[in-house]
């Protein structure tokens, strides 16, 4: 049973190696250096495929294309995995470069911007308009990676059969798809909840945002009639 499903992987592997092949030569005319390790690649699968029999090499090709992987955010242009989700990488890397795990932001209450146990009252709606406006980001990055997907999924469903950690793009995807198991009523009424939950914290941002909006405006009413 071991060797059935290693050899499984090795197969996902080879087809993760054909389509990076694949990548790789199509950049014939703006990479050479590029386009010759695609045609590597696909000597070595196509030498693999011809003598299934020999270890060795099956194994020494499914080691050069995930060390090929590995380097895979160093490709040029055009050759790269996932690369129309770059944005959303920078994105989330700009909202927090320590930790993208503090950017998913638990629920509250529409009144958590309240004087709380003697806390400062814009202490307290600073934390709101945080939690709210992190929710709302979500959002928009979940539009985002929708719409810049592209090729990524077919990236994603080669790469997860070939049983290669994602990294970052796990989240992403969740972000996207969510967790799409059970029959497809069950996922479109989670889908119609998320939407409701979406809007709501909008509405959150939105009147925890007044209070600010006015002391701001009266700050400026002074200024102007001191002026």
């Amino acid at each position: 049973m071991m060797q059935l499903e290693k050899l499984e992987r090795s197969d996902a592997i080879l087809q993760l190696g054909r389509r990076i092949a694949s990548q790789l030569t199509s950049q014939r005319d703006e990479d050479i250096t590029c386009a010759w390790m695609g045609h590597h690649i696909a000597e070595l699968i196509a030498a693999a495929d011809d003598d299934p029999s020999d270890k060795k090499l099956r194994d020494d090709c499914v080691r050069t294309i995930l060390e090929i992987w590995s380097y895979k955010s160093s490709l040029p242009d055009g050759a790269r995995p996932f690369e129309e989700m770059e944005p959303v990488f920078r994105t989330l890397a700009a909202l927090d470069p320590e930790s993208t795990s503090r950017f998913f932001s638990h629920r509250f209450d529409l009144d958590s911007h309240s004087d709380q146990n003697g806390e400062n009252t814009w202490i307290a709606l600073s934390r709101c308009i945080d939690s709210a406006a992190r929710v709302v980001i979500q959002c928009c990055l979940e539009q985002a990676a929708s719409e810049l997907a592209g090729n990524s999924d077919e990236w994603a469903k080669i790469a997860k059969e070939a049983e290669i950690d994602l990294g970052i793009l796990e989240p992403i995807l969740l972000l996207t798809h969510g967790d799409e198991k059970g029959n497809a009523k069950a996922h479109r009424e989670r889908r119609k909840e998320r939407i409701k939950s979406r809007m709501e914290q909008l509405d959150v941002l939105l009147k925890a945002s007044a209070p600010l909006k006015e002391e701001l405006r009266r700050s400026l009413k002074e200024l102007e009639n001191g002026a």
